[in-house]
C-alpha cells in the first residue's frame, strides 16, 4: 500500500459455514481499520449467509452441496455432490476467480481456499481454521507436502489456528505465525440479553449444530437428557441463523414440554418438563456462552468456541451429516480434555456425567481447570482477528 487513503480491493475466500463466519469477522475488522477499501466475499460452499449479514458483498457463485461440505467423511456423499452439480460449480468458480479484480486475497479454511486464492494470481494470506497438529497429537504434520507447497505462495502470511501447528510448518521452512484463533471473535452477543440463573438452578447450553441435521441432533440431545429432567437445570439452546424456531418448538410440544411464562425472570418464555426448563435463542450465541456452566453440543464450531472459552463440552456421536462417530472422535483429539465424549451413550450415562459436572465440586473444578488449560494452549486470547488483519495490512505496505 502506497498511501493510507488508497482504496484497495480485498477478496475474502472461504469454504464452509464456520469458515464463512471467521472470514466475515476478519472482513468486518478490516473495514474498521481501513474503511476506504472495497471488500467482497466468495463462499466456495453454501450461500455465504454470514457475509451477507456482515454487509459484505458476495460474489454470485453459490452452491449448496447435499453433503453440506462434509463429503470428506464419506466418499458416497462426494458422489452425490457431483451429481448435484459440484463439477460445474467448481469450473465456473475457477473461471470467476481468474477474472475477479483484487489487490489482495484472504483465504480462510483449508487447501481448497488456498487453491482458490492461488487461482486469483494476486498476493494472498491464509488463515487456517480446519487443520491442526493436535489431530495427530503432534506425531505427524496435518498439512501434507502438497498443501505445504501451495502455502509457499502465501506471501501475505500463514496463520494457523494454534502454536503447535505453526511450529510444525516452521520446521518445514514455512513462515507460519500463530496470532490466536479468530474463531473466538466470531461470537454474536444480544444487547438485550437478560437471562440470569435463578438461585438453586444451573445453566447448560445446547448446540445442535447449524446444518440440516440440527433438528435431528436436537431430538437426540433431548432423548439423552430424558433421564434427568428432575434436575433443576435451565437448558439454553442456540439456534443458528436459518433454522426454523417453529420446528424446534413443535418437537418440544410432541415430547410433552409445556410452554410457560416465568414471572421472576426477564428471559421470557421457557418450556418446562418436570424440573427442567428450556429456552430457544437465535443470534445470542456469545451471550449463551457467557451464562452457562456446561455445553452439550453436536456441533463443530460451537463446540470449539466453548472449549476456547474454557467451558467443558459434553458430547456423543449423532446420526446426521456432520457429527458422526468419525467426526466426534477427531474432535476429541482437537479439544483434548475439554471435550467429554460419551461413546457409547445412553440417557443414564449422559445424566450421570452431567450431574458430576454440575453438582460434584471436585469433578467439576477439575473439568473446568482442564478446559481452561485447553483454552490457553490451543486457542490463545480473544482478539486474534484484529492481530491477523493488522499483520496482513503491514505486509501489504512492505
Amino acid at each position: 500500500m502506497t498511501a493510507k487513503d488508497t482504496a484497495l480491493r480485498i477478496l475474502f475466500l472461504s469454504n464452509g459455514s464456520g469458515e464463512d463466519k471467521i472470514a466475515s469477522v476478519l472482513a468486518q475488522t478490516w473495514r474498521i481499520t481501513r474503511p476506504q477499501d472495497i471488500l467482497s466475499g466468495l463462499a466456495l460452499v453454501g450461500k455465504g449467509t454470514f457475509y451477507t449479514e456482515a454487509e459484505i458483498p458476495v460474489l454470485p457463485r453459490q452452491f449448496s452441496p447435499p453433503s453440506e461440505g462434509f463429503a470428506y467423511l464419506n466418499p458416497l456423499k462426494l458422489a452425490k455432490d457431483f451429481r448435484a452439480g459440484l463439477g460445474d460449480h467448481l469450473f465456473q468458480t475457477w473461471q470467476l476467480l481468474k477474472t475477479t479484480p483484487a489487490d489482495a486475497v484472504i483465504a480462510v479454511g483449508d487447501i481448497v481456499a488456498v487453491a482458490a486464492a492461488w487461482r486469483c494470481g494476486r498476493p494472498f494470506a491464509f488463515v487456517g481454521c480446519a487443520l491442526s497438529d493436535y489431530y495427530t497429537a503432534g506425531r505427524r504434520h496435518t498439512y501434507d507436502p502438497l498443501q505445504r507447497y501451495g502455502l509457499k505462495s502465501a506471501r501475505l502470511g500463514i496463520f494457523p489456528r494454534d502454536q503447535l501447528t505453526a511450529l510444525a510448518l516452521q520446521s518445514r521452512g514455512l513462515p507460519a505465525l500463530c496470532l490466536g484463533n479468530p474463531m473466538l471473535d466470531a461470537l454474536e452477543s444480544d444487547s438485550n440479553w437478560q437471562y440470569n440463573t435463578e438461585a438453586g438452578r444451573m445453566a447448560v447450553g445446547l448446540a445442535p449444530g447449524s446444518h440440516g441435521d440440527a433438528l435431528i441432533n436436537f431430538c437426540l440431545i433431548l432423548k439423552q437428557l430424558s433421564a434427568g429432567f428432575d434436575l433443576p437445570v435451565d437448558y439454553l439452546c442456540a439456534l443458528a441463523p436459518g433454522l426454523s424456531k417453529h420446528a424446534f418448538e413443535q418437537v418440544l410440544r410432541v415430547e410433552g414440554w409445556q410452554q410457560e411464562e416465568v414471572p421472576d425472570s426477564k428471559t421470557g418464555v421457557f418450556w418446562r418438563k418436570e424440573a427442567a426448563r428450556l429456552a430457544l435463542f437465535q443470534g445470542a450465541w456469545g451471550s449463551i456462552l457467557g451464562s452457562i456452566q456446561i455445553l452439550i453440543g453436536l456441533a463443530g464450531t460451537a463446540n470449539e468456541q466453548a472449549a476456547g472459552l474454557g467451558i467443558p463440552v459434553l458430547s456423543f456421536s449423532g446420526k446426521g451429516l456432520q457429527y458422526t462417530s468419525r467426526f466426534a472422535e477427531a474432535q476429541t483429539r482437537l479439544l483434548g480434555p475439554a471435550l467429554h465424549w460419551l461413546d457409547p451413550c445412553h440417557p443414564e450415562i449422559m445424566v450421570y456425567t452431567l450431574k458430576r459436572l454440575l453438582f460434584e465440586p471436585a469433578f467439576s473444578e477439575n473439568a473446568h481447570r482442564q478446559a481452561q488449560a485447553v483454552s490457553q494452549e490451543r486457542f490463545g486470547p480473544q482478539g486474534a482477528a484484529e492481530r491477523i488483519v493488522v499483520e496482513i495490512q503491514n505486509r501489504l505496505r512492505s
